[in-house]
């Protein structure tokens, strides 16, 4: 379950965002760079891309113009719990892109490659592309227009933004947040959310209960943000202990005793931990086998026992942080956990860093 925390708290770094994309660890992925016209000259939008589809979409990226766009997925609401699972079996079928699990009372989806006929990875690019203010693009795209229709695409949120150099300065401008589970929220750093910090995971912005990762994401970057003036940290330690942030894992001691449970059981213990823990290590899609770098399986086996094109191994494959600054400088951050295919953290992991300035408007 992938996650954004934003805030615009810090009186440096007007805005900052911390991504963590949960995803198949065999999943073609190319890291941030800067990327290439259809005539191979270099643009100015910067992010990764997903090569798993035709589309060659992103989940994030920002343009030295200023635009931004951050999606995530959308999970459906599921109405069991662990407690009401019992005599149940794995079903490795696929619903929605979903894996699921089929208990007594109903089936519980966990997250598996997209398979609607439109990439929800397009829709960043199309953003980051595009010239229209966020507003006017988030309209234009809840629209059916040249084809392009966003409820032909697996459930997902995208979070956009332009934001603009003047007079040396930075302005935030309005944030959007648009999906086709819903509808366009606005988002003035100026207004409700000045001064504020929030959270998007795999459901709406306004859900309300909060998943316990976004209550727990949004606190630990308010008391990061508050130490780091309170004692005026330097922006590397500020980086460091942002990514100390992303990679808080509390999916690893919930599945700690799990041995005794049943197959259906952990499974479904697995989903509701997925909503607690800003990080998710690798784990088996399979049998719930939480990786510690120790034992491997042959990709054979892998793509034997999975539903999924992508091997059986699920987890936090990309941490990424932007930061810009007051004067509109962008720091953008990227960590590649893993990069081989197996379910075992990179040691260190793969870094990339890129810096630039906004462009004055």
């Amino acid at each position: 379950m992938c996650i954004l925390i934003a805030s615009t708290r810090h009186s440096e770094y007007p805005l900052i965002i911390l991504s963590n994309r949960d995803e198949f660890i065999q999943r073609p992925t190319a890291p941030a760079h800067f990327w290439s016209n259809a005539s191979g000259v270099q643009t100015n939008i910067l992010g990764p891309t997903d090569l798993a589809r035709d589309a060659h979409g992103t989940w994030i990226g920002i343009t030295t113009s200023g635009r931004f766009a951050v999606t995530l997925n959308y999970r459906d609401k599921v109405q069991a719990t662990r407690a009401q699972i019992s005599n149940s079996a794995v079903a490795n079928d696929s619903v929605d892109g979903a894996t699921t699990v089929e208990t007594t009372t109903t089936k519980i989806a966990i997250n598996t490659p997209g398979t609607g006929p439109l990439s929800r990875g397009v829709f960043p690019k199309l953003y980051l592309e595009s010239l229209l203010e966020p507003r006017e693009w988030c309209g234009q795209l809840l629209e059916v227009r040249d084809g392009l229709n966003i409820f032909q695409a697996d459930g997902f949120s995208l979070l956009c933004g332009h934001i603009k150099k003047q007079s040396g300065k930075v302005d935030l401008g309005k944030f959007q947040v648009v999906s086709n589970r819903g509808s366009i929220q606005p988002i003035d750093p100026e207004s409700e959310l000045g001064g504020k910090t929030f959270c998007l995971s795999n459901s709406h912005l306004a859900e309300k209960p909060e998943w316990p990762k976004i209550t727990l994401g949004k606190a630990l970057l308010n008391e990061v943000i508050d130490m780091s003036l309170d004692e005026e940290w330097s922006r590397t330690k500020l980086i460091e202990e942002l990514f100390k942030i992303l990679s808080h894992d509390t999916f690893s001691e919930a599945l700690r005793d799990s041995e005794s449970l049943s197959p259906a059981e952990l499974y479904a213990l697995r989903f509701e931990s997925l909503a607690k823990s800003v990080f998710i290590p690798p784990f088996s899609i399979v049998d719930g086998f939480v990786s510690s770098g120790a034992t491997k399986r042959s990709k054979t086996q892998q793509n034997l026992q999975s539903p999924s094109p992508f091997g059986e191994y699920y987890g936090t494959r990309t941490q990424t942080i932007i930061l810009v600054d007051k004067f509109g400088k962008v720091i953008y951050n990227e960590k590649n956990l893993q990069s081989k295919g197996w379910p075992q953290i990179e040691t260190p992991p793969i870094t990339n860093v890129f810096e630039f300035e906004i462009t004055a408007q």
